[in-house]
């Protein structure tokens, strides 16, 4: 753009200050607005890994050469489970797998143990536009849209608990002394601080417990059906492999109860900073209205001279420059 059609643009913009000031009282005001009627989002964390099993300790130190056919079934299993690595059916790999699951959604809306102010929010989850397609389906004669509260529960989790890999990079930027390699992080969003660590706190714990009452009710059912086995052995072969397999799920079955934690371990305990992590502070969006006003401003002025809109500044503009 030439120096010719640049000055009536800046002659205009001179003239229409009292646009751009009007423009930016009203962004500025409904930024201010906007901002008092958001509801803050503070975000507690918690670090896990892989169980740390006293008896899997001890098994894991022997020889690999020991760690033969003779060990128990059970011990095997367990110090396998117990290991940092990517085994399939480990109980720390079911463990990261509950957080989306409705399983352990359902778990949690059954046993009401979240705060009150949860519940408030279950209720809210649908939202205006689920408001307003119940409504339309009632009008309409279809049948009402029953959500359970173990969708309401999934969808809360969903919304609020996040899974961080190890591989994202979030864990060494908040704590580059914990080694990214190994452990995830998980967090969650709350509106209230102390809340946010106590929700975080309670789903670790029955995730944990989820995986420690299947595990469990596995042993219990082979336990009953091994002992059932061993009324009807006549060898004394067959009675003592049948004993040591029956040994076996006992050993497992204490060692899945002594524990405090069976399926993780919380490597860094649920934790929230004092600060807000949503929204940020007022002056980033008033930065932000003064910028889109700024643009707003320009855009008129522009089109405005474009198509006509301010003929009045733009002959204004033509007389000065001809005056020139």
């Amino acid at each position: 753009m030439d120096r010719v059609e640049f000055r009536p643009f800046l002659l205009n913009l001179r003239r229409s200050r009292k646009l751009f000031f009007v423009i930016a009282t009203l962004s500025v005001v409904a930024t201010i607005c906007i901002y008092s009627q958001l509801k803050p989002q503070y975000t507690a964390f918690a670090v896990i890994g892989p169980p740390n099993t006293s008896l899997a300790n001890v098994l894991a130190a022997r020889p690999a050469s020991l760690i033969d056919i003779s060990t128990p079934n059970a011990l095997r299993y367990l110090l396998d489970a117990s290991s940092s690595g990517p085994e399939k059916n480990s109980p720390y790999r079911e463990y990261l797998s509950l957080f989306s699951s409705a399983r352990l959604a359902k778990d949690l809306a059954e046993k009401h143990l979240l705060p009150k102010d949860v519940d408030k929010e279950l209720q809210g989850t649908d939202g205006p536009l689920g408001y307003i397609e119940t409504e339309v389906r009632e009008l309409l004669g279809f049948p009402k849209k029953e959500v359970s509260a173990t969708d309401r529960m999934l969808a809360f989790l969903k919304a609020h608990l996040k899974v961080a890999s190890s591989d994202s990079g979030i864990i060494a930027v908040l704590d580059p002394m914990i080694n990214r390699s190994s452990y995830p992080m998980i967090s969650f969003d709350y509106g209230d601080q102390k809340h946010a660590v106590e929700i975080l706190r309670i789903i670790l714990h029955e995730a944990d417990q989820l995986v420690r009452e299947n595990t469990r009710s596995n042993i219990s059912a082979r336990l009953v059906y091994i002992d059932g086995k061993l009324s009807h052995v006549t060898t004394t072969d067959q009675k003592r492999v049948i004993t040591n397999l029956l040994s076996a799920e006992e050993q497992f079955n204490m060692i899945v109860s002594a524990d405090p934690r069976y399926a993780s371990n919380v490597l860094d305990v649920p934790h929230a900073d004092h600060y807000r992590t949503w929204p940020f502070g007022l002056g980033y969006y008033l930065s932000i209205a003064i910028v889109f006003s700024v643009m707003l401003w320009f855009t008129i002025v522009f089109f405005g001279m474009s198509f006509g809109t301010l003929k009045f500044l733009s002959r204004l503009s033509d007389s000065e420059i001809a005056s020139d």
